[in-house]
């Protein structure tokens, strides 16, 4: 475990990255490195910054695209959970050379992620979204009364983003759900926890720009069809 973390600290380190999370707990670290230069933005006062997770545990080495939203310190893994790369502790060089290819991508991904986060903005998230997400908090512990806790971080979300407007949509937006995952994943003091909340997180936003095709053609098979 301590080779993992001193070699992604020394590597990240070197390409001008700062820890923003270093959370240790019970055999298993949380670690995140963001990088000043590598940065996108969603909307006028909204910059999103480019970084890379790793967590560790006693059975396997997780590795992350990552990304932070600078106006509210939300962050989350950005890729599909298939997508994410696990080594076992052996496998020394393949997370080097794995670690220096997320770096070279992670531009294109950070901007990718803003572009997703626009997206989300104009999508409703249905009853069929916000089980979803209920759902996959549930999983992480059935004895906590997720809907609540995410209606709130919801709320909270929404005041943020209107604040300096008098209307709203009625319905929430993906944006707001995937965001107060996020925030809750924030306050969280569990690292795994924490972790497996981000990466919930980044799975909803990372889905948003493939439904959104699909969405679009739908609707022009309906119109050829029509």
């Amino acid at each position: 475990m301590k080779w993992f973390s001193q070699t992604f600290q020394q590597i990240t380190s070197s390409y001008g990255g700062k820890v923003s999370v270093d959370a240790l707990s019970l055999g298993a670290h949380y670690l995140v490195s963001t990088f000043e230069d590598i940065k996108s933005t969603i909307q006028l006062r909204d910059p999103i910054r480019g970084g890379l997770a790793l967590w560790i545990d006693n059975t396997k080495v997780l590795l992350s695209p990552y990304n932070i939203r600078l106006l509210c310190s939300n962050g989350m893994m950005t890729v599909r959970m298939d997508e994410q790369e696990a080594f076992f502790h052996t496998e020394a060089d393949a997370f080097e050379e794995a670690l220096r290819h997320h770096y070279e991508l992670l531009p294109a991904i950070t901007d990718k992620c803003a572009r997703n986060f626009r997206l989300s903005q104009s999508i409703p998230a249905d009853n069929a979204f916000w089980e979803q997400a209920v759902l996959h908090l549930k999983r992480l512990n059935a004895h906590f009364n997720w809907d609540f806790q995410l209606r709130n971080a919801a709320q909270r979300e929404r005041k943020r983003l209107y604040r300096n407007q008098r209307k709203h949509h009625s319905t929430y937006s993906r944006f707001e759900i995937i965001n107060a995952v996020t925030a809750l994943a924030r306050s969280e003091n569990n690292p795994r926890l924490r972790m497996q909340m981000e990466r919930l997180g980044g799975q909803l936003l990372m889905n948003i720009e493939s439904e959104a095709i699909t969405s679009i053609k739908t609707v022009k098979n309906h119109l050829v069809m029509g």
